[in-house]
């Protein structure tokens, strides 16, 4: 049987390190995460992810410009599937979110810097497959 898989981890992914300018700051918003500072991390992660999204899909637009379709081809072109697809639109949503007190208490970090890690590895790289026996 055949599944698809991505990482489950919640240490920035190595495949950064081919977007040095984008791994500095993606480094930055998981430290202040990881230090309860959510708005601040989050606010990183936003302009990280702005420019990774601006390098990969060699467009202008800011992060609210994306559109899903842009991100949908690019995943698609690289072997991913409806899940994953889906992560963009809802981590675009967080990112987009102004945090209040109340928002942070309920923030789950580690679950964010999964979906994160899953996003950047999926616009990066193609589709794994791994069998089980």
């Amino acid at each position: 049987m055949e599944k698809s898989y991505l990482p489950y981890k919640s240490e920035l992914t190595s495949r950064i390190a081919l977007y040095p300018i984008c791994k500095k700051p993606f480094e930055k918003g998981f430290k202040l995460l990881d230090e309860g500072k959510i708005k601040e991390g989050l606010e990183e992660i936003h302009y990280a992810s702005e420019l990774l999204l601006k390098i990969v899909l060699n467009n202008n637009k800011s992060l609210e410009q994306q559109t899903d379709k842009d991100i949908e081809k690019i995943l698609e072109h690289n072997g991913w599937g409806t899940t994953v697809k889906t992560l963009f639109p809802m981590l675009k949503d967080i990112l987009l979110k102004t945090f209040e007190d109340e928002g942070e208490k309920n923030f789950k970090i580690n679950l964010f810097k999964v979906e994160i890690n899953n996003f950047i590895d999926s616009l990066l790289s193609k589709k794994q497959i791994m069998v089980i026996q």
